[in-house]
């Protein structure tokens, strides 16, 4: 009895010292080969450095050509924000703000769109590149891409994106929080993000063509996201729901400050649209479909944004619509294609072009 009582003594000291070394570690400010610190939006990636495809990043670390800061008379300035949705996976010139870009050449309309995608930031980074980059460059409209596969939890007051570990991740706002939820422990997060690791390299390298992770890698990421569409919400869930509306609001709020046009562009998760994948996450875990709507996310932040009179679009009808005959993500991950990226440039600029109409 006395040694069983040592031995869960000793396994409790040694989880709380691994949870102190992690979250100790977590703080010192790092850098990697591809991201670098930014005293203004947290995080970005490094400037001019080789991209798939033969593309690389411009001065600022972004998917686009770099732009000039002087404003030409006439000319309208729209500037995309967001994370690896906006930077994208595709070819430059395949990505959605490119095409968006060509269609208002074609309609001979002077608008000049800024990629300001940065893979791995979340909402409280879009506010801050809002105030920095899109301001410094003259932005008169300001599209924001919420990605409601992660850009919820991403939300939650108690996270910021930083670079730890050689990689993008949320820790803790404040490294002494406790909370009752498991995503507040770090030893968690790292295990849960070396076992992925270990699937991916060692125990399913193999991938199909054209796919990004392994057909389980890929479900196991897709389970771990269905939280935001749970209907039960927990009360992490919840809070991520609430601060992800508060940061909406202020981007709103700042952008007017600054003379700005804002629009939500809410971007659907692929199993929103993919019922098969749906259906793969579900046969895979202990998931239970009654459980769960998958169009929560858009009726909750619809409903909030129509609130505070804030414009939007929802990508969701017309990805499902499309969805039925076409494939709009790339394979075994969860950013566009180049059908997807199409259909999304469409459907921005029809918007656009309605509000400019109207």
């Amino acid at each position: 009895m006395n040694k069983l009582r040592f031995l869960l003594i000793f396994f409790i000291l040694l989880f709380v010292l691994l949870e102190v070394t992690l979250r100790v570690v977590q703080m010192v400010p790092s850098g990697s080969a591809t991201f670098v610190s930014d005293e203004n939006i947290g995080v970005r990636m490094r400037a001019n450095i080789p991209l798939d495809h033969g593309d690389r990043t411009n001065a600022l670390g972004f998917n686009d050509v770099d732009h000039s800061t002087d404003v030409s008379k006439g000319t309208s300035h729209l500037a995309i924000v967001g994370d690896s949705f906006v930077f994208g996976v595709v070819k430059r010139d395949l990505n959605f703000a490119q095409v968006l870009q060509r269609k208002f050449d074609e309609g001979n309309r002077d608008i000049r769109v800024m990629n300001m995608g940065i893979p791995g930031i979340g909402p409280k980074n879009y506010l801050m590149l809002l105030k920095n980059d899109a301001k410094k460059h003259m932005a008169d409209t300001v599209y924001v891409m919420f990605f409601v596969g992660n850009d919820l939890v991403e939300s939650h007051p108690d996270f910021k994106t930083k670079i730890a570990f050689g990689s993008i991740r949320q820790v803790l706002e404040k490294p002494y929080t406790i909370g009752m939820d498991k995503e507040y422990f770090s030893s968690y997060r790292m295990f849960r993000a070396g076992l992925r690791m270990i699937r991916e390299r060692y125990l399913d390298p193999q991938r199909e063509d054209g796919a990004t992770f392994s057909r389980a890698g890929y479900l196991a990421i897709e389970k771990q996201r269905a939280i935001v569409f749970k209907t039960d919400m927990s009360q992490y869930t919840r809070r991520s729901y609430d601060h992800a509306v508060a940061l909406l609001h202020e981007l709103a709020e700042t952008a007017a400050a600054q003379s700005m046009d804002l629009k939500v562009i809410l971007a659907p998760d692929e199993i929103q649209v993919d019922e098969q994948l749906r259906a793969d996450v579900f046969n895979n875990s202990n998931l239970y479909p009654s459980e769960y709507d998958f169009t929560q996310p858009q009726k909750i932040l619809s409903e909030q944004l129509d609130k505070k009179g804030i414009a939007y679009i929802d990508l969701l009808p017309a990805f499902v619509d499309a969805g039925k005959t076409r494939k709009l993500y790339k394979k075994y991950d969860s950013h566009w294609n180049e059908e997807g990226n199409k259909l999304a440039a469409e459907l921005i600029y029809a918007a656009r072009f309605e509000a400019d109409r109207n």
